[in-house]
Formats: structure tokens, C-alpha cells, sequence
């Protein structure tokens, strides 16, 4: 999709209903200037805005890595997934490339991260992912004392089996 110079671009990804969407990726172009100014885990798939810092249009995409919800053996049983995904409002210090970590809580596997911030402030999501089992990490480049930022983790039930 094309982003113009400067400007913001709101694209939503979908697994299909059967389906979680458990990661995503970002193709940021070939000037390398689109970033993630939000992108947001929703039951079925991901909602992004990406950000042209540009001077010129750009042209990038984004994908989502899916997994079926329910699947059927050959017998009778059944192994269904338990997804959650937790958000939580932060606001940043005064640290150059601030970095927030948090945690799906007991019995959960982080499965992917994922991040709003302003798209007309400067601040802009440098990375993030899962670390560890349970946790993800975040770190923002060209923050300023007070940013506000939502985080999101997509966290599988350790207790999701055969039914």
C-alpha cells in the first residue's frame, strides 16, 4: 500500500474466524522510512497504522502469522488454544530509548507483542517481542518525559490441550 510523505495509513490484517493471530510483520519498504505507529492484536487479526517519516510516498505492507483455533485428530478428540491478549496503558520516562517489559501472568506463553503511540509525536516503537515464556519487552526511540504509549501482549494458555 502507499503512504504519502508525512502521513499515516490504518490497515487491518485478518486470520479468518476459525483463526488467532499470534505474530506479524512488517515490510517497511524500500527507503526503509514506514514505521509502526500502532499495532494492535484483535480476536481474529491485527489492526496497524503505519507512519511515513518520508519525505516522499512509500510504499510498505504487513502480514499476520495465524493459528487455527480448534484442531480435530483423526479420533475424536480435539486440542483448542486459549489466547489472551492483555493491554496496558504506560507512560514513559526521561531515558533516551526507554524500554518497558511486562508479563501474560502464571500458565501463559508470550506469543507476540504489540504497541500504540502517538503518530504526530516523534517517539516511534525501535522493537519489541517476546522474551522469555511469559513476558515481552518494548523499547521506543525519540521519546520525551510523559509520552504515553498502550502495550499488548498475545499470551497462549499453557493449559490449552486436548478436549
Amino acid at each position: 500500500m502507499a503512504i504519502p510523505a508525512g502521513g499515516a495509513t490504518e490497515v487491518a490484517v485478518r486470520c479468518g474466524s476459525a483463526w488467532a493471530a499470534t505474530g506479524y510483520g512488517l515490510d517497511a519498504g524500500a527507503s526503509g522510512n514506514v514505521r509502526l505507529a500502532s499495532v494492535v492484536p484483535v480476536a481474529h487479526g491485527w489492526n496497524f497504522v503505519l507512519e511515513n517519516v518520508g519525505t516522499a510516498p512509500a510504499t510498505a505492507g504487513v502480514s499476520a502469522r495465524c493459528l487455527r483455533r480448534t484442531v480435530s485428530t483423526t479420533g475424536s478428540a480435539e486440542l483448542r488454544f486459549g489466547i489472551t491478549r492483555p493491554s496496558r496503558g504506560n507512560v514513559l520516562g526521561t531515558d533516551s530509548t526507554p524500554t518497558l517489559s511486562h508479563s501474560c501472568g502464571a500458565g501463559r506463553f508470550s506469543l507476540a507483542t504489540g504497541s500504540i503511540v502517538d503518530p504526530r509525536d516523534a517517539i516511534e516503537l525501535a522493537a519489541s517481542g517476546p522474551v522469555r515464556s511469559e513476558r515481552g519487552r518494548w523499547t521506543f526511540r525519540n521519546a520525551s518525559g510523559g509520552d504515553r504509549v498502550r502495550t499488548f501482549l498475545v499470551c497462549l494458555n499453557t493449559s490449552s490441550g486436548f478436549e
